[in-house]
C-alpha cells in the first residue's frame, strides 16, 4: 500500500494535484505505531459524556476515534502542527511518569475517567487514570490533548473504531413492536426509560402496532431486542426494515 501511495503520489505531483484530497484521507499509509507517543481517552460517564480517543504520533499525526455521543463517530484523522505537536511531546518527555499512581483516587463515580497513556520511545506504556483530582501538570496535559481532539480539519477514515461499531450524539434505531390490546404504549415503554426508548406513533390505527426508537448509544437495538424478546408485554418486536423473530 504504501509503494502504491508513493507512486500515485509521484504521478498527481506531476499533474499539481494532491492525492489525499482527491483519493480521501483513507488513501494516505495509516500512522507508524512506531512513532505512537501519547494516548488520550475519555471514557463513560452517567450522562451524555462523549466517549472518544486521541493518538498523538511524533510526525504529527492526529487520530481522533469516537465511540459514543461524539458528533465525530468512526476513525477520523489530520495533521496537526509540527512545531505543536513537537513542544508538547518535549513537555510530556520531561515528566517523571513514574511518580503517578495507576489511578488517582475520586469521590464522584458519576464523572467520565480520563486516561493519558505515555508511550515514549519504545518504552513500557504508563497509563494514569484519574476523574476531578490529579496533579496539575497531568490536568494541563489532559486539557491540551483535549483541545487537539476537539480541532477542525479531521477526516473520516473509517465508520468504526478497530471494528466496532460507533454511535454519533442524537442518533436513534427504531423498532417496531406489537402490544396486546389491553395495553397502555405510554406507561410500557416507561419500563425502558434508563434505556432511553422513545414511544414514536402507532403504526396501525386499527392495531396494536407501534413503532420506538431506541438510542443506541445506551443500548443498541439489537441489545434491546433481545430484552423485548424477554418481555410477557411485547408480542413480537422487530427492527423497522428487518425481522428479527421473537
Amino acid at each position: 500500500m504504501s509503494k502504491l501511495f508513493a507512486v500515485l503520489s509521484i504521478l498527481f505531483a506531476l499533474s499539481g494535484c494532491d492525492l489525499t484530497s482527491q483519493l480521501g484521507e483513507s488513501a494516505r499509509p495509516g500512522p507508524s505505531p512506531a512513532l505512537l507517543r501519547v494516548g488520550y481517552t475519555q471514557g463513560h460517564c452517567f450522562g451524555d459524556c462523549p466517549v472518544f480517543a486521541l493518538e498523538v504520533y511524533a510526525d504529527a499525526e492526529l487520530v481522533y476515534k469516537g465511540e459514543r455521543f461524539t458528533d465525530r463517530p468512526g476513525t477520523w484523522r489530520k495533521k496537526g502542527g509540527r512545531e505543536e505537536i513537537a513542544t508538547l511531546i518535549e513537555r510530556l518527555e520531561s515528566i517523571d511518569w513514574q511518580q503517578y499512581p495507576a489511578r488517582f483516587p475520586s469521590r464522584l463515580p458519576d464523572l467520565a475517567t480520563t486516561t493519558i497513556t505515555w508511550y515514549g520511545k519504545g518504552e513500557e506504556p504508563i497509563a494514569v487514570a484519574f476523574k476531578e483530582e490529579t496533579a496539575p501538570e497531568l490536568r494541563r496535559v489532559a486539557d491540551d490533548l483535549k483541545r487537539l481532539a476537539n480541532e477542525e480539519g479531521y477526516r473520516q477514515v473509517a465508520d468504526d473504531v478497530g471494528g466496532k461499531p460507533a454511535t454519533a450524539k442524537g442518533a436513534r434505531e427504531e423498532i417496531i413492536v406489537l402490544l396486546p390490546a389491553d395495553t397502555d404504549a405510554k406507561m410500557w415503554v416507561g419500563n425502558y426509560a434508563k434505556q432511553r426508548v422513545e414511544l414514536k406513533e402507532r403504526i396501525d390505527p386499527n392495531g396494536n402496532y407501534y413503532l420506538i426508537a431506541a438510542d443506541p448509544n445506551v443500548m443498541s437495538a439489537k441489545e434491546l431486542l433481545r430484552y423485548l424478546h424477554e418481555d410477557k408485554q411485547v408480542l413480537s418486536a422487530q427492527l423497522n426494515g428487518g425481522v428479527d423473530p421473537r
